[in-house]
């Protein structure tokens, strides 16, 4: 078994020297990192019952570079009862060329999420540790309900992680 030195894609496509057009050209973002921000969101106690399949806008990311943090992402709801499920995406975007249409993707941050009881700062999804975007205008994250439908009085409230880079 052989000790080997390695360096993450970062690391590496930094290491050229500012002037290095080609290395700045192939450099990953962030290129410095970045400030992590929360945009929270709050759904308010239902007066009737949401169906299944009935959609919940969470809150708009805004435009530009977005790392979400899907891991650092939190949601807390009451219980909404056996087999209810959320799938957890964003809606349609232009991408930062200002031309691209990006379609919608209704389980990027995670499918069936089980809401069944009580959740409290549950992660929204564990599928990966960053998700990266390029928008014109902004990415609204929305919520699908699945499995049954969303109770009167439920509550859902949460936050999305996310990184703007400049």
């Amino acid at each position: 078994m052989a000790v080997l030195a390695l360096r993450s894609t970062e690391n590496t496509l930094s290491i050229g020297k500012l002037s290095d057009n080609t290395a700045q050209a192939n450099r990953t973002w962030p290129a410095e990192g970045g400030k992590i921000r929360y945009m929270h969101f709050t759904v308010p106690a239902l007066a009737a019952a949401n169906d299944v399949t009935g959609t919940i806008e969470l809150c708009k990311l805004p435009a530009g570079r977005v790392r979400v943090l899907p891991t650092e992402s939190k949601i807390k709801c009451s219980a909404y009862g056996g087999g209810a499920t959320m799938d957890f995406g964003c809606r349609a975007y232009v991408a930062s060329d200002g031309k691209t249409a990006v379609a919608e993707n209704g389980t990027d941050f995670v499918a069936t999420k089980d809401m069944s009881g009580a959740l409290v700062a549950s992660p929204i999804g564990v599928s990966s540790m960053k998700k990266d975007y390029f928008s014109a205008n902004g990415i609204t994250v929305f919520a699908t309900v699945r499995g049954i439908a969303m109770p009167i009085n439920a509550t859902l409230e949460g936050w999305i992680a996310y990184e703007v880079i400049q």
